[in-house]
């Protein structure tokens, strides 16, 4: 499971490529380590619940192989959506 910091990391690599303007005014408002942290934390805390929630499905296939199958796709699939919804979000204006 990825830590705060690699999403810190992430999310801050994303912001200097994708949108230097806001990473730049958020420099200069002093609200960027702020940011970063709170995405970092979210982030942390969305890949728990996603993971848990995932591999408790009931859906899961009964199938020996199938279901590990499923599991091992676990980790990918919850961090697409993470990269989703807060890595890769718009930064706030």
């Amino acid at each position: 499971m990825p830590k705060p910091e690699h999403w810190r990391k992430a999310r801050d690599l994303f912001l200097k490529e994708a949108f230097p303007e806001a990473y730049q005014a958020m420099q200069k408002a002093g609200t960027l380590k702020e940011h970063l942290a709170q995405v970092g934390q979210e982030a942390d805390e969305m890949w728990a619940d996603l993971q848990h929630k995932m591999m408790a499905d009931p859906d899961l296939p009964v199938e020996y192989q199938e279901r590990v199958k499923a599991l091992e796709r676990i980790p990918e699939v919850v961090r697409e959506l993470v990269n989703h919804d807060l890595i890769h979000a718009k930064p706030p204006m």
